[in-house]
């Protein structure tokens, strides 16, 4: 079933008809009189406008009476509250679809007009951020727009963020219920999602073609609807298959589990997995001054150091972009982000990028001529714990490592560092330590200058080489330790080296840490800590009596204390194990009653078929919005209102 608000139907006709004499009753023939249809006709649109959630009283003699608008979001009802200048203007209403994006795509390639919407009762393929299925039943509000703005292409960034907080401020005042903004798309409620947005763009010529934003909001969404589409209905004994995906960050474990609801013997229904895939490294490098021949691009020698074969033995897969082309790239198919020379980010992508490290992502800037040090220190002080003073041009310095244990040196050996002693460099910028800022030297130059510092933000890692990734400063490139130096800073921002082997464990095992010596804390499933130490080369925990997914932690100092109560800042998550019930202790097996009668010579027995209790479970903790159409009109014209302005 699809609808339109431009195409004057009968059934629209009826309807104007009957909300224009909502106080009083209309017969049949007066119906087919004014409208010029027959009365059968009459009949069947009433019949259809009660279907879509009006409420037509009917009386013998007398006629129908409109007593109550539909809650559905129809696209008569939508143009005909808003009060803006395109954005709605022309609706499409499906009650079914495979996705409002892939409609409004379609119809976007097809037509320059703006601001038409595509609306959708219910989505069975609805589409999220990276490619995740978005799950849309019956009860949330599912729509797109189609946009051909005039504004800049470097005020794209800044369109999600107007975007959300259109939504934020229509929920705020149809509801009166304050939302969170979730960077950099999502809107949550007490730390539930409530809304989610999706943006896609054409370009040409690097100009705006068009922009189609989704929205999905989970209005009265009902959980158990969501749980038929993921939850998979197992016969007895039955082995089915199921393939999904899911989009995995900086080596990050897939944990979670597997249950079997309103069972009998609720003790061995669930199972807990931890799996640790052998995935590549998805890099963004950032050329900031791109050659007219490819060897003089600041990427050229990064691209081949970190992916040197056609196939990616280094499992580090590099992606090169121009400042151009970044506002299109998702942040989130990335694990590291790499930005070399680069003058100056987009207008607004300076929050896009903190939001991406504070998630977990890893960050590496590399210096040159084009770097602007005003911009660095002033928009990126959040991200940078020093601030940038002055390029200083010397006639030769060399890289000077120590011989330590930090984890991206351990894999050189003397002779190659002796070798990436003698590298010459011509110039280095100069620093100094931000107040209240804390980070570490991780390589020095014989100067007594700076390399390499490195600095954690949030779940993220930022690493600054404070000399060029090319070069145009420096002879590292072409050197043979170039590449590996790369490739090993590279994995561990994506903390990658300090991965312990992950073991699937039964009750009452014994984990075992096979590492360096060192301090290991273990946090339960139900969050309480306990310190490990590696002594040897060997360590054991003992305290696996409850089933779960246990985290595994490396403290990043010594720690005097026998017991530990909270995490000390820095502290690195390097693993997991899970602990799992044994299922030969609850074996299904039915014994017979001679056979208990057997054992149990003395006693009388009766067996008794168990019962199975019913559960409920709990709700998904949606938000009831009872205004669905005086929001949706609220949201849009905010965000007219801040596409006028940009214009």
């Amino acid at each position: 079933m699809i609808y339109n608000s431009f195409e004057d139907t009968g059934l629209l006709r009826v309807l104007k008809f009957l909300k224009a004499h909502n106080t009083e009753y209309l017969s049949g023939q007066d119906l087919s009189d004014v409208l010029h249809i027959s009365r059968v006709a009459v009949w069947k649109h009433i019949k259809k406008i009660q279907a879509l959630g009006y409420t037509v009283e009917s009386k013998q003699k007398e006629g129908y009476k409109l007593t109550k608008k539909s809650d559905l979001l129809l696209p008569w009802e939508i143009t005909t509250e808003l009060g803006t200048k395109s954005l709605g203007q022309q609706a499409y209403y499906y009650d079914s679809v495979d996705s409002t994006q892939n409609e409004a795509l379609k119809i976007a390639n097809e037509s320059n007009k703006e601001g038409i919407i595509i609306i959708a009762e219910k989505q069975t393929g609805g589409k999220g951020r990276s490619g995740r299925k978005w799950i849309s039943p019956k009860g949330g509000i599912w729509f797109s727009i189609i946009l051909h703005p005039k504004f800049d292409i470097s005020n794209i960034t800044l369109f999600p963020i107007a975007s959300s907080l259109a939504l934020s401020n229509a929920i705020e005042k149809t509801c009166n219920i304050t939302t969170e903004l979730k960077w950099p798309n999502d809107l949550t409620i007490k730390g539930k999602k409530l809304a989610g947005m999706l943006v896609d763009a054409s370009l040409e010529s690097n100009k705006i073609e068009n922009l189609v934003l989704g929205v999905g909001i989970n209005f009265e969404v009902n959980s158990k609807e969501i749980e038929k589409e993921i939850l998979l209905d197992i016969s007895a004994g039955q082995t089915i298959s199921e393939e999904f995906s899911i989009p995995l960050r900086k080596g990050d474990p897939i944990q979670g589990q597997i249950k079997v609801g309103n069972d009998v013997l609720p003790t061995d229904s669930r199972r807990y997995f931890s799996h640790h895939p052998n995935q590549n490294i998805k890099v963004l490098v950032v050329d900031g001054d791109p050659g007219t021949v490819s060897h003089q691009s600041e990427s050229f020698y990064l691209e081949r150091a970190l992916n040197p074969f056609s196939i990616s033995v280094s499992h580090i897969d590099p992606t090169i972009s121009t400042l151009a082309e970044l506002p299109l790239r998702k942040l989130s198919d990335f694990s590291v982000v790499i930005l070399a020379n680069v003058r100056e980010l987009p207008i607004g992508y300076e929050l896009e990028l903190e939001s991406f490290v504070l998630r977990g992502g890893a960050l590496i800037f590399g210096m040159g001529n084009q770097i602007d040090a005003k911009y660095y220190n002033e928009k990126l002080g959040n991200l940078l714990p020093i601030t940038l003073k002055a390029i200083q041009n010397i006639e030769k310095t060399h890289l000077l490592f120590k011989r330590t244990e930090h984890p991206v040196m351990r894999a050189f050996s003397n002779k190659a560092i002796e070798e990436m002693k003698g590298i010459a460099f011509h110039s280095i910028y100069t620093i100094e330590a931000r107040d209240g800022k804390n980070f570490k030297i991780a390589n020095w130059f014989t100067n007594q200058n700076p390399a390499v510092i490195e600095n954690d933000f949030g779940k993220g890692k930022i690493i600054v080489f404070l000399s060029s990734l090319d070069r145009e400063w420096n002879e590292f490139p072409i050197q043979p330790t170039f590449l590996p130096w790369i490739q090993r800073w590279t994995q561990y921002a994506a903390r990658g080296l300090e991965n312990i082997s992950h073991q699937n464990l039964l009750v009452g095992e014994s984990y075992h840490q096979s590492k360096d010596q060192g301090q290991w804390v273990i946090q339960t499933p139900k969050g309480n800590l306990h310190l490990i130490i590696t002594t040897d080369g060997q360590a054991t925990f003992k305290k696996t009596q409850i089933p779960g997914i246990y985290q595994v932690y490396e403290l990043p100092e010594k720690h005097t204390q026998k017991t530990i109560t909270k995490l000390p800042l820095g502290s690195q998550p390097v693993g997991t194990f899970t602990i799992n019930v044994d299922t030969k202790e609850s074996s299904p097996q039915k014994i017979s009653e001679e056979n208990i009668k057997t054992f149990l010579p003395n006693l009388k027995v009766t067996i008794k078929s168990p019962e199975l209790s019913g559960s409920k479970l709990p709700s998904a903790g949606g938000m009831l919005l009872t205004t669905p159409l005086f929001l949706f009109v609220v949201a849009i014209l905010l965000l007219e209102g801040w596409m006028i302005r940009r214009e």
